[in-house]
């Protein structure tokens, strides 16, 4: 369940950020997962919602887009 250590990663970059920046909460995080990056998403929102309490981020809403793998052939494209 790599998903729980990408969400806690996530949420400390992020308050890293917003405190960095002054802000005393963050409203909304989005997110795209890559069909072939090994992430569930739906397992990574399970995780959002188990970890972000009690973090700057505890009311905002996990947006997360999936993105579609593509292929091209560098030579003829």
């Amino acid at each position: 369940m790599h998903e729980y250590a990408l969400i806690q990663s996530l949420l400390r970059r992020v308050e890293e950020e917003a405190r960095g920046r002054g802000a005393l909460a963050v409203h909304r995080l989005e997110v795209r997962v890559g069909e072939l990056s090994g992430v569930d998403p739906e397992l990574f929102l399970t995780a959002y919602e188990t970890f972000r309490e009690g973090t700057i981020c505890a009311r905002a809403p996990l947006a997360v887009t999936r993105v579609a793998a593509t292929w091209s052939c560098p030579a003829c494209r």
